[in-house]
């Protein structure tokens, strides 16, 4: 599996939160190779399915499939369009920043600002207000009419670029790399023997609702959870306890939002695998599909891998592609360590 072109893929595709049916039919493609049946469910989740040797019990992977962005709320007679935005984002990263107008046709377009020529001295030091910034797309407003209208979406642009040393840098890697991580399990998968059927879910909304998360759960009514999502990388003004090192770990996440007998289990499959982790402490609500799937139904068993990214909610986030790998690693021998006899390993 060429796990390279799959993040690039998935990264370069369009899916904004309630928005994601475009980047939904890539990874339908990428994995269906690997899937012994594929759907969708109501809510809009795809779902892969692997049938296990014994197919007692069930296992679900989950990873938000979303990525934030920006909505039209107005359009403006001279053809510069306002919006609002979709998700966690710093107003302070937009100001020349290359969009798509995701409307009947995609239409490029840039955000511009208020010159600092015509702000007081004052305003030079502030951060913009929403107010201040638009999207220029070149049409006029007639033309603009016919392919946009209020409530269109917009998604960052910006090229899947390659750095030194295995990294990568693009939009959307919260959370596509670990989309492309699952599929990298579900490959791993079809060279391991596993008894549990598997039941790999794309989620959506998860960075504003959480919608797809907490229907997956009780969807798949599963016997234990396997979630993953992005966590912050170390960089400038990421405290030391908060971040990871991007080139050689993944985090496994402590708390009460996880199960800890199944999260005791995931750690010795790593140490097993001689695949580095270091321990994410969660005091609370993870933030992540963890939230609302570990009180699905009667309750589900949690864990929750986190892959390091720095630049979280821009245009360039950047990982280590060894991150994809190894969260996929793990996920797979994981799953193939899960017998009937897991509840008392769990305790």
């Amino acid at each position: 599996m060429d796990i390279v072109e799959v993040l690039k893929t998935l990264s370069s595709s369009y899916g904004l939160t309630s928005f994601e049916d475009d980047v939904i039919k890539k990874a339908e493609e990428l994995i269906s190779p690997y899937a012994d049946g594929i759907n969708r469910d109501k809510a809009g989740n795809l779902t892969a399915f692997k049938k296990g040797i014994e197919g007692k019990n069930k296992v679900l992977i989950a990873t938000h499939i979303d990525e934030i962005g920006l909505i039209v709320s107005g359009i403006e007679k001279n053809g510069l369009l306002r919006f609002s935005t979709v998700g966690g984002i710093d107003l302070r990263i937009l100001p020349g920043m290359e969009v798509m107008v995701l409307g009947k046709e995609n239409i490029p377009g840039v955000i511009g600002s208020i010159p600092p020529h015509f702000q007081s001295e004052d305003d030079r030091g502030k951060p913009y207000g929403r107010e201040d910034l638009y999207i220029d797309t070149g049409l006029d407003y007639t033309k603009l009419k016919k392919s946009v209208e209020i409530g269109t979406p917009v998604a960052y642009r910006s090229r899947f670029t390659e750095l030194k040393n295995k990294k990568f840098a693009s939009k959307s890697l919260d959370n596509r790399a670990s989309c492309a991580a699952m599929i990298y399990a579900m490959y791993e998968l079809t060279k391991l023997k596993h008894k549990w059927d598997v039941f790999g879910v794309f989620t959506l909304q998860e960075e504003y609702t959480m919608l797809g998360g907490k229907t997956a759960g009780f969807n798949t009514d599963p016997d234990l959870a396997i979630v993953m999502d992005a966590t912050f990388g170390l960089q400038p003004g990421v405290p030391k306890d908060e971040g990871f090192d991007i080139d050689s770990v993944l985090t496994i996440a402590r708390g009460p939002n996880l199960h800890p007998g199944a999260t005791r289990e995931l750690m010795h499959i790593a140490e097993e695998e001689h695949i580095k982790y270091e321990i994410e402490v969660t005091p609370g609500m993870s933030g992540t599909d963890a939230t609302g799937i570990q009180i699905s139904r009667r309750g589900i068993p949690t864990v929750l891998i986190s892959l390091p990214i720095r630049n979280m909610h821009t245009s360039s986030e950047t990982i280590n592609i060894n991150s994809v790998i190894n969260a996929g690693k793990l996920t797979a021998r994981y799953i193939a360590s899960l017998d009937e006899n897991y509840e008392n390993r769990f305790e």
